[in-house]
């Protein structure tokens, strides 16, 4: 088959790419509703995703061989459908729901849960990385071209309401009040740029995540230097990424604001420290997703000492994210049953949970809260892995994939937004679950020596001087029946040269 334009692999990559894009929030799918009928309802949820498994499982996957699938990722895949039922059961035991709605609303609320282990059960076949990225960029780019317009003119140009109840969130602020509704308009509010989406906190965070792959492109042109480099491109990035940078300023979020920072924050530590800055990074992740935990403990404290720092500025809606949190503390008070099971609450106009802990918690409990943290970092640390080496296919997406990955556990702490970075998790997993991917061609280096200990210095100048290569070292000593651990190199040596080793790639 041709490899052009409507090849049968674009056409399922672009496929995906909308089909993904209208699961990101359901105010895309009750838009493309109303523009196609005058029924907001007319296209769902369940519609879009029925087609995007679809889509995936007959356009995409093809199942591997066999030996090709660790148990490692099996048993991932094990925990992510063992999840589900968990989930399932906990609905039904919390709430007065049909088995069918149950399965509906965790399906529906944690669909990329499931996708990251149906991409992890099934090796990817068809599917054009740069051709999804560039396709996906774009659509933001264009939200954010629109929500620049919306903030300048004061005015939303779509429409918010649907009988007389929002489909776009809090896009009014006047003076730290938000609101979903005209009454705050009416007062002198100014407009949040939200583009298509349903606030200005999707808007904001879907361009600091376009913005981290803008910043890994141009990285990637200016590493050429001395050598020429490509103008018109850094040019074209240097534009679309001043459009998004706009935009993020505009949306008037502070949880945004501060996104952005960290994100920049972990670029500058990686670009500085190199061969150690993914360690720097890994564990400063640590260090907020620890903090982000401890943070729920002590907002009341914190409150307090806003309030003497800051005694002019308005954050009575920091105030109202600590009412909630304590209703919510107060459900599960010497219950860890309901605190590891959840209850089955949802964000609603009674229980508004800005925060992602406390929203999964509250719905599903904290041992699922757990299994899809624990997935979500294996990601991001495999992630890290295979950014290592610079030579490897798409090494620049998955850096800046990864490093806004890295930005959640700050972002989780002001706002429910797992359906935005569990939807990058998914984007991550199509490229590091890629066949091509997964088996690079590897070198064996195969040495002999009399004694270990005298390879010590080779050892080090070996590692140093294979730095983010595919080369195996494999140490033979024909000595006496010994096991030898030197660091992560593993050798096994008998008598009579019949040589067995297990080995481990330099800096797997």
């Amino acid at each position: 088959m041709k490899r052009g334009i409507l090849s049968f692999r674009n056409f399922c990559t672009l496929t995906i790419a909308v089909l993904m894009l209208l699961m990101l929030t359901e105010v895309l799918i009750a838009r493309l509703s109303l523009l196609l009928s005058d029924n907001i309802f007319f296209l769902t949820n369940w519609k879009i995703l029925f087609i995007l498994g679809l889509v995936l499982l007959l356009g995409t996957f093809k199942r591997d061989k066999l030996k090709s699938f660790i148990n490692r990722e099996f048993f991932i895949v094990l925990i992510v459908f063992a999840t589900f039922l968990i989930q399932a059961l906990i609905i039904l035991w919390n709430t007065e729901l049909s088995p069918k709605d149950v399965i509906g609303e965790i399906l529906l609320r944690y669909y990329w849960i499931y996708l990251i282990g149906l991409i992890i059960f099934f090796k990817i076949k068809n599917i054009n990385i740069k051709l999804f990225l560039n396709f996906t960029i774009s659509f933001i780019l264009l939200n954010a071209i629109l929500g620049i317009f919306q903030y300048l003119n004061r005015d939303p140009f779509l429409q918010t309401m649907y009988n007389s109840e929002p489909i776009s969130f809090s896009i009014y602020y006047l003076n730290g009040t938000s609101s979903s509704y005209e009454w705050l308009y009416n007062m002198g509010a100014q407009v949040r740029a939200f583009g298509f989406m349903d606030s200005g906190l999707t808007l904001g965070l879907l361009c600091v995540f376009a913005l981290s792959l803008c910043i890994s492109n141009l990285q990637k042109l200016y590493s050429k230097l001395p050598f020429k480099v490509n103008k018109l491109k850094v040019s074209s990035l240097m534009a679309i990424s001043s459009v998004f940078l706009i935009t993020i300023y505009m949306t008037i979020t502070r949880n945004v604001y501060l996104t952005l920072f960290n994100l920049l924050l972990y670029y500058f530590l990686l670009t500085l420290f190199k061969k150690k800055g993914i360690k720097i990074i890994k564990a400063l992740f640590v260090a907020q997703w620890v903090l982000s935990i401890v943070y729920i403990g002590f907002t009341k404290q914190l409150y307090d000492i806003a309030s003497l720092v800051l005694p002019n500025y308005n954050i009575e809606t920091f105030n109202s994210r600590i009412e909630t949190y304590e209703r919510v503390s107060d459900l599960y008070n010497n219950n860890i049953l309901s605190a590891l099971l959840g209850k089955g609450i949802v964000s609603s106009k009674e229980w508004v949970i800005d925060n992602d802990l406390l929203s999964i918690v509250s719905h599903i409990g904290l041992l699922s809260y757990i299994i899809m943290q624990g997935i979500y970092i294996w990601i991001i640390f495999k992630s890290l892995n295979y950014i290592r080496n610079k030579d490897n296919e798409n090494h620049i997406y998955v850096q800046g994939l990864v490093l806004f990955l890295m930005t959640y556990p700050l972002a989780a702490t002001l706002n429910y937004v797992s359906y935005i970075y569990f939807w990058v998790a998914l984007i991550t997993t199509f490229i590091l679950f890629n066949n091509r991917i997964m088996q690079p061609f590897t070198y064996n280096f195969i040495v002999h020596s009399m004694n270990m200990k005298n390879m010590e210095s080779f050892i080090k100048f070996f590692k140093d001087n294979n730095f983010n290569k595919n080369i195996n070292l494999i140490i033979i000593e024909a000595n006496d029946d010994i096991k030898t651990k030197i660091k992560k190199f593993f050798i096994l040596i008998s008598k009579n040269m019949m040589v067995s080793y297990q080995t481990i790639p330099l800096l797997y």
